[in-house]
């Protein structure tokens, strides 16, 4: 009986921490957030690219998807990664929410062909975002990611990813404190280049 309780007891306690977090992570699932449920990014079918992965960053969630290739790979689950990465985002876009942004990104990636690690990354020629900070995230993030092989072997050795990250205007926010800080990031992007 005693260890029945203390299975029952760290259940519930796992499952509290689970959610204990204000933000949305979501992994290889349909997110739980509305906003990105509904958002038409995560639901159109893979174009013709190589896309493997779709990544959507909202205010409050981080979502990936995986569009095709699930048969070859598949990405490790990495909650408190994910939630770290969430937070980058946050405060970036905290610094930038001055007017609504929508940053898009497409990235190609290389595996090693016996470890299945990342090799390289880099942005598919023209599918960079507007600004390097988003670049420099998207790349940091992506290279965290690890991956198992269904088949045992590394048999998807390149693919896409796709980030879209929406920044929306903070509420409240006047005009001339929008053009203050619209000038702000103007310099912080001279300085980046």
């Amino acid at each position: 009986m005693n260890e029945i309780i203390k299975r029952a007891l760290f259940f519930a306690l796992a499952a509290a921490a689970g959610c204990a977090s204000p933000a949305s992570v979501q992994n290889n699932v349909a997110p739980t957030n509305p906003q990105a449920q509904e958002d038409p990014f995560l639901k159109d079918p893979a174009g013709p690219m190589n896309e493997t992965y779709r990544i959507l960053i909202l205010g409050d969630s981080y979502t990936v998807r995986q569009i095709k290739g699930a048969e070859d790979l598949k990405r490790k689950e990495d909650p408190s990664g994910d939630a770290e990465q969430l937070d980058r985002f946050k405060e970036l876009a905290a610094r930038y929410d001055f007017k609504d942004w929508e940053f898009n990104g497409v990235l190609m990636v290389r595996l090693h062909p016996h470890r299945g690690e990342i090799e390289h990354i880099e942005f598919v020629p023209g599918q960079n975002p507007k600004t390097w900070q988003a670049s420099k995230l998207f790349q940091e993030d992506l290279s965290r990611f690890a991956f198992t092989f269904p088949k045992g072997l590394v048999t998807l050795r390149e693919f896409h990813v796709r980030y879209r990250w929406k920044i929306k205007r903070r509420a409240g926010l006047s005009d001339e404190e929008a053009r203050t800080r619209a000038i702000e990031f103007l310099k912080a992007e001279r300085q980046g280049q």
